[in-house]
């Protein structure tokens, strides 16, 4: 039997996979549209939930003052204008003095406020309120969210904070105040502020665990996976850093232990972030590797000084975000070459990665600067896409290299297959040569040594010696055609890939055509009959020429002083042609295996017939043949008509 078609079969899987592709895209896409646009409704429309009712921020008008000898005396004119709260160039170890009269009225009334690192005092008309829990001695103070509670008759009075902190980087920077009753407060810290965190960490969680998992499971298709690992722990420990400055981390960890938490995963997560890009560059990674291991060693020195007690975490702000911004710059330079010389992941996040650095410094802008209006939203946000993007590209990657290994993997089954149809083909041949040789060598042996005893006898007989000979040539020409038979059998299990649009009726008056002077030798007639208008066909063309001398050579061999006929119609699918003879015809017990490979109806060599029935089976076709002894033979066999195939392609 031929081979399947193995293109045909390649291409459909191809076109399965290209279409399990595009869904699995598609599906992560919607997903992850529905959750940006979930999170930024949260963020814009959500900012009153439930509880959040008699609140008010009072971050401005405000006016401040420098000095630890600045007393409630100097708020007054022309003592500085502040407004809004924001960031106010203070040393070290100074305090800021912020006053504020209290105009609003809520009933049981509180003040909310951060310290960042900061030592907080609290007057209201001179009254202490509220202290930090850890005093001036205290190394770092640490980040804390502290609820402040107002006594009655508080409306009108003069509210005095005082700032003071061992990290110039914090020593002027207010935090935003908030006033209002403890639930409403307390709502506003848990949801407005935290919920949008927690569901953000989440997300980068699961996106992480996602993405170091598809690493693991990638670990044998070379060094990637790495990349993708580093990555998946980035996400992480965004994910993490997320909320650690929020409501909910400081209703578990103490002042100290937020703040060692949030800067150490502020100092931790570009580290992966860049081993990811450096596995990421193609070309440029040798350029790319000082930025990772400055990285990474600032990461281990930052970790060390603050084990040893040396210095702080807060302490080496100020060292590493110039150095993460220059890191971050040379990467995207970097990355810009990457996408000259073709980089198919720059090519596809070069936007974000830009995106994301802009806003960053903005950010950065705003800690060193107005802090009180730095919008963390949209740096977060920023961030936040840029790991979605990152984490479709790589399932889109992903899925593209699943893809291609199930190409390769039916390739090379296909090969496999093919690998053992040969050797099966081989193996076949083999037998069939050792099976059908077998007599005639026996017939030619005898015919030898009889003809040679004749020959050589005194008493021989030169006429029986030549009777013997004519016996070995006749079975020699009969072995060469069984030969030829069974070459021509293996050459016809494999179709090659040469279809093209034929003319059939052409294709079956040549053929006939071409056997009419060998028939009418024999006093035969021939007769040809082909419908008019009939349709081309999509064949390979030398094969069914085989078909058609195949079966008039039959038809020849077996008649004489008869008639041959050759006819030909066709509906909308098929092609139909009968070959007719009145010649010997075929007996009835041999008649039901007269298409097996080595069966012969009219004593030839039994490969004819099979050859023709792999050709029109090959080509979508089926082929019958019925007969009566002594009254002749009719073979018909059905060829698909052209459906606008392309030349050279399978069915």
């Amino acid at each position: 039997m031929p081979f399947p078609s193995n293109k045909n079969r390649l291409l459909s899987t191809n076109t399965a996979n290209r279409l399990i592709e595009k869904i699995g895209v598609a599906i992560v896409s919607i997903c992850a549209l529905a959750l940006l646009a979930f999170a930024v409704f949260y963020f814009s429309a959500y900012a009153n939930p439930y509880m959040q009712k008699n609140m008010s921020n009072i971050s401005d008008g405000w006016r401040f003052g420098v000095g630890n000898a600045v007393g409630i005396a100097d708020a007054v004119e022309p003592y500085n204008e502040m407004g809004t709260l924001r960031q106010v160039d203070v040393p070290a170890n100074e305090t800021l003095h912020l006053y504020r009269v209290l105009n609003e009225s809520y009933p049981d009334a509180a003040l909310m406020l951060k310290s960042n690192h900061q030592w907080i005092r609290v007057f209201l008309d001179g009254e202490l309120l509220f202290e930090n829990a850890y005093g001036l001695g205290t190394k770092n103070p640490g980040m804390g969210l502290h609820f402040v509670t107002l006594p009655d008759g508080y409306e009108g009075k003069l509210l005095h904070i005082e700032i003071t902190s061992p990290y110039a980087s914090y020593s002027g920077a207010p935090g935003s105040v908030f006033i209002g009753d403890i639930p409403s407060l307390q709502t506003y810290g848990l949801f407005f502020r935290s919920m949008p965190h927690k569901l953000l960490m989440a997300y980068c969680l699961a996106a992480g665990a996602f993405m170091m998992v598809l690493a693991v499971l990638r670990r044998k298709r070379g060094s990637a996976w790495r990349g993708d690992f580093c990555f998946g722990v980035f996400s992480v420990l965004w994910g993490f850093y997320f909320p650690s400055g929020d409501y909910i981390a400081h209703q578990f960890f103490n002042p100290q232990w937020v703040s060692l938490i949030s800067i150490g995963l502020y100092y931790m997560y570009p580290l992966p972030l860049m081993l990811y890009f450096h596995s990421q560059f193609t070309r440029r990674r040798k350029a790319f590797l000082p930025a990772v291991v400055l990285m990474g060693a600032f990461a281990a020195g930052a970790l060390g000084l603050q084990i040893s007690g040396t210095m702080d975490f807060p302490e080496m702000l100020n060292v590493f975000n110039p150095l993460y911004i220059l890191c971050t710059v040379y990467m995207i330079v970097l990355g810009f070459t990457e996408i000259k010389k073709g980089s198919p992941f720059m090519r596809f996040n070069a936007l974000w990665i830009t995106l994301v650095f802009i806003i960053s410094i903005q950010s950065m802008v705003s800690f060193y600067t107005t802090r009180i209006k730095q919008d963390e939203t949209l740096y977060e946000m920023a961030i936040f896409s840029f790991i979605m993007v990152v984490w479709i590209y790589n399932i889109i990657a992903f899925l593209r290299t699943r893809a291609q290994e199930q190409r390769d993997l039916m390739e090379l089954n296909l090969k496999n297959a093919a690998l053992d149809r040969l050797n099966q083909m081989k193996t076949e041949f083999l037998q069939d040569m050792s099976h059908e040789m077998k007599a005639p060598l026996t017939i030619i042996a005898t015919g030898i040594d009889f003809a040679d005893q004749e020959i050589h006898a005194d008493d021989g007989s030169l006429s029986d010696a030549g009777g013997a000979l004519e016996m070995i040539r006749s079975e020699t020409q009969r072995l060469g055609r069984m030969i030829g038979g069974m070459a021509e059998l293996a050459s016809m299990n494999e179709l090659s890939e040469n279809r093209k649009r034929v003319s059939f009726a052409a294709l079956l008056r040549d053929g006939a055509e071409s056997f009419r002077y060998a028939l009418e030798q024999k006093k035969n007639s021939l007769t040809v009959q082909i419908a008019k208008g009939m349709p081309d066909v999509f064949i390979e063309r030398d094969k069914f020429t085989q078909v058609i001398a195949n079966l008039l050579s039959n038809a020849a061999d077996h008649t004489k002083n008869g008639w041959i006929k050759v006819e030909a119609d066709f509906t909308d699918e098929y092609i139909t042609t009968r070959i007719s003879d009145t010649g010997e015809g075929v007996a009835p017990d041999v008649l039901p295996d007269v298409f097996k490979r080595g069966v012969s109806g009219r004593g030839s060599t039994g490969y004819g017939l099979y050859i023709c029935k792999t050709v029109v089976e090959a080509h979508g076709g089926t082929i019958g043949l019925e007969s009566e002894l002594g009254r002749g033979t009719t073979i018909t066999f059905t060829v698909p008509i052209y459906g606008g195939q392309e030349a050279g392609h399978r069915l």
